[in-house]
């Protein structure tokens, strides 16, 4: 927790090419010492100095400031003049690979150890971090080997666990509108494994699978239907429902495309369609879905109002209207934090699995059933 050092420095440059002759670097020598005399004889007259003579067009028109920066920033020469030097100071010529530097370091922060009570926030939620993710590999790794050695039966990692069974009817392959979308069975790896020999025949425990980032979940076959195709009289009713839906959702299609093709034409400028304006944002989508909201941040910004469809299959067409656009608050820096942290613990869980399964893969493993 110690902080880099930094420097605040403004320069006026005055360049010279790799290829410069001798004579051409004479010159701009000789210009640049007779900036530093300037700025030598009234220093409150340096950004005005660099504004008209800087060859650092970057920096110029800021009185040549450079912000701050650490050492690794900028070419050693200059580096080693600017951390040097006291806030306040201006340097003799410094000579580097792109010409002559006078450099005036306005101001400095960092180097040493930060103050405990400073980090103490920070600390507390890094081992907070750290210790949720050793307690979920531990725990991982004992449902694993609990659903593993005893896999006649899911009950045992229940009670070891203190969690809740669940179960699921008439689960096919491809899962319909019945499962919830997030719901795990609708994981492609667990699927598989459900509808595996060890699963369907010997009616054996899956392996656990993490299906989510620190959620893990081992299911079991109580009973398998084959696939059969089944009488047209008992089906007819869900055949009908599916046409009709089907066609339903044709319609809303063609119709939903024909108004955003006039909004877009501004044939029908009308708002009386649309629901109440509202304010989005990714992380708060209201009543928009995924879909949508994906929609609404890909309109451009330029020339407003924006429209776009989103073709939500059997529920419809949906028409989103974009009126006015943000830029983000101050705060979106902190959410971003957060979202780094998550990611970092995403990452670090998806290491632990991956090293199970790779040492599981070239482990001989034997079941003792009987014992």
């Amino acid at each position: 927790f110690s902080e880099t050092e930094q420097r605040r420095a403004s320069h006026i440059l005055i360049a010279t090419g790799d290829d410069a002759k001798a004579a051409e670097k004479a010159a701009a020598r000789q210009k640049a010492e007779k900036l530093l005399a300037e700025v030598k004889a009234a220093p409150d007259k340096f950004d005005e100095l660099a504004k008209a003579h800087s060859d650092d067009t970057g920096s110029a028109e800021q009185g040549g400031d450079l912000g701050f920066f650490s050492r690794d920033m900028m070419v050693k020469p200059f580096s080693d003049a600017a951390f040097a030097m006291q806030e306040g100071q201006v340097s003799d010529l410094v000579q580097s690979e792109y010409g002559f530097h006078i450099i005036r370091v306005t101001g400095s922060k960092g180097s040493g150890e930060k103050p405990f009570e400073q980090v103490k926030p920070e600390l507390e939620a890094l081992y907070r971090q750290q210790q949720g993710t050793k307690r979920y590999t531990e725990l991982a790794e004992s449902f694993t080997n609990t659903v593993y050695e005893q896999s006649d039966s899911l009950e045992p990692a229940v009670k070891k666990f203190s969690l809740q069974m669940k179960k699921a009817q008439r689960l096919t392959r491809n899962p319909g509108a019945a499962v919830p979308a997030d719901s795990p069975l609708r994981n492609q790896r667990l699927l598989g494994l459900l509808y595996a020999e060890e699963a369907l025949k010997n009616k054996r425990n899956t392996e656990a699978v993490e299906v989510l980032p620190g959620v893990m979940v081992s299911a079991r076959v109580v009973q398998h239907h084959p696939a059969a195709r089944q009488p047209l009289a008992d089906v007819k009713d869900q055949v009908r429902a599916q046409l009709i839906a089907t066609e339903a959702a044709r319609l809303a299609r063609a119709e939903g495309e024909k108004l955003l093709a006039a909004l877009k034409a501004e044939t029908r400028p009308d708002l009386e369609k649309f629901a109440p304006a509202t304010t989005v944002t990714r992380a708060a989508p209201g009543e928009l879905g995924p879909q949508a909201i994906t929609e609404a941040f890909k309109l451009p910004t330029a020339s407003l109002p924006a429209h776009a469809g989103v073709d939500l299959g059997p529920r419809g067409y949906q028409i989103i209207r974009l009126e006015k656009a943000e830029a983000p608050d101050a705060s979106a820096e902190s959410r971003r934090q957060m979202y780094r942290e998550q990611i970092q613990r995403v990452l670090a869980q998806t290491a632990v699995s991956a090293y199970v399964e790779e040492v599981k893969s070239r482990t001989d493993i034997e079941r003792n059933l009987a014992q």
